[in-house]
């Protein structure tokens, strides 16, 4: 009997180590921000049909993935296929392509006790969890990291609440030069031709060759808001058309 007692206390420690057997969560909806250092990816999507395929090229969203599902955010039924926690992203890149601030929303696992604590403390502004973002990111590679974490409606979606989108382009000054130019141009010159011609977008136009989005479908709306070339500065134009 002794010998019993002290195999059943043994197991009871092991299992007070691992975390999804000590910790009591909650599955709340949240806003992930992270960001990310796109070269040694091949976009951000994953595909959940390939994901037990050691073939598949590495993507952003396959190491959240998998870091979520090592600090215990998401159950392993769960933790092959995104859709099931109601993920969404903000935006997608693509191979190669970087991001210096983008948001995921999700319902996850959170323990208990971080949402007791920030009851207790409760002030001004939404809920976030910082020690949740430090235990996520513990295992995610160094070019990839997540800066906080919020806790959202239960019917948020990044993708739809998101209300703009910033993109940044960088390209040789070379590439603008024309063959057609009877002399090199300085850099100068070249910005503003270029700038020019990036002109000629800005304003209400009918984009519908760029998206899946029929015709039909496209609301136009009056005010608008465009970000006049070489500004950082939003400017609000009013659009009659």
């Amino acid at each position: 009997s002794t010998a019993l007692l002290i195999s059943f206390a043994f197991i009871m420690m092991q299992l007070w180590r691992i975390p999804s057997m000590t910790l009591k969560t909650v599955k709340k909806k949240v806003l992930l921000f992270g960001g990310y250092r796109g070269t040694n990816y091949h976009g951000l999507q994953m595909d959940a049909t390939k994901v037990k395929n050691p073939n598949t090229p590495p993507t952003i969203e396959n190491e959240l993935r998998l870091a979520l599902f090592k600090a215990g955010c998401i159950i392993p039924s769960n933790s092959e296929d995104l859709s099931k926690i109601n993920w969404s992203r903000s935006s997608r890149t693509d191979k190669g392509v970087h991001a210096a601030r983008i948001g995921f929303s999700a319902k996850i696992e959170i323990p208990q006790q971080l949402v007791d604590e920030f009851k207790d403390n409760a002030g001004e502004g939404p809920q976030s969890f910082p020690t949740l973002v430090s235990s996520i990111n513990q295992y995610l590679p160094d070019d990839i990291q997540l800066f906080s974490c919020v806790r959202m409606t239960q019917g948020f979606s990044a993708r739809s609440g998101g209300s703009w989108r910033a993109y940044e382009y960088i390209l040789p000054l070379r590439l603008l030069q024309s063959s057609a130019d009877n002399q090199a141009l300085s850099d100068e010159s070249l910005l503003e031709k270029f700038n020019s011609y990036l002109l000629q977008l800005e304003g209400c136009h009918d984009f519908h060759n760029f998206h899946r989005m029929k015709g039909k479908e496209i609301k136009y709306r009056s005010r608008r808001k465009t970000l006049p070339m070489g500004s950082r500065n939003t400017q609000e134009k009013v659009d009659f058309s």
